[in-house]
């Protein structure tokens, strides 16, 4: 009985033992799949520059170039590229949209509003109105951001992000009847986005009509 209580001492034991390895594995695994992404970018980054070197005048190859300097958050250098790209007669929506994002998070925000007016100008994009939008917000432009996500509904009028940013700007100018239609119109779209049923709600408890606005939290 003695030899069988050691025995089944020693298999758990060994349990205990696998089970550590087997965290600490995990642990360098995650430790790995951490470095290798930013060594994938870096290294990314270094192939098509030195690609660049070898085709100085390939547009693809810069805008590959500009994209990898945007995702190390080398936005300044990144602007260099795409303004190089554009130097070689090369003018479309990605490189303007791109060189407003990087604006917008150098905190040069005038120049970010030129860039994306431009892209838009080029080629009007939802994507391209949601970050314009987003910009005069940071400058505390709120009615500037409103006219442009009117504008923005009025392109893609079945957008149910866009129609919800503009109904949750209404309710931050205090127009709580446009902000609600609006709400309204996105949760026609999309009934279970979380943002729309919670300003919706919201506005719907202001109005003291609290068993409503239970459902909607709901």
């Amino acid at each position: 009985m003695v030899c069988v209580y050691v025995c089944m001492v020693c298999v758990y034991v060994c349990m205990v033992c696998v089970y550590v390895c087997m965290v600490c594995v995990y642990v360098c695994m995650c430790a790995w799949y951490v470095c290798m992404a930013h060594t994938c970018a870096c290294v990314y980054g270094q192939f098509f520059q030195a690609a660049t070197c070898l085709s100085p005048h390939n547009v693809s190859n810069l805008k590959q170039v500009a994209r990898s300097l945007y995702l190390l958050g080398k936005h300044r250098a990144a602007v260099d590229v795409y303004e190089e790209t554009q130097k070689l007669g090369f003018d479309d929506w990605e490189i303007w949209h791109n060189k407003g994002l990087c604006y917008m998070y150098l905190k040069s925000y005038s120049e970010a509003l030129v860039c994306l007016e431009r892209a838009n100008d080029v080629q009007r994009h939802d994507a391209t109105y949601m970050m314009l939008g987003k910009v005069y917000q940071l400058q505390e432009n709120y009615k500037g951001a409103l006219k442009i996500y009117q504008e923005a509904v009025d392109f893609s009028p079945q957008n149910s992000t866009l129609l919800t940013t503009l109904g949750v700007m209404y309710l931050r100018l205090g127009e709580n009847q446009k902000a609600f239609e609006h709400l309204g119109n996105s949760l026609a779209h999309d009934p279970l986005d979380p943002k729309t049923i919670l300003a919706a709600g919201s506005i719907i408890q202001d109005n003291q009509d609290m068993d409503v606005a239970l459902v909607k939290y709901r």
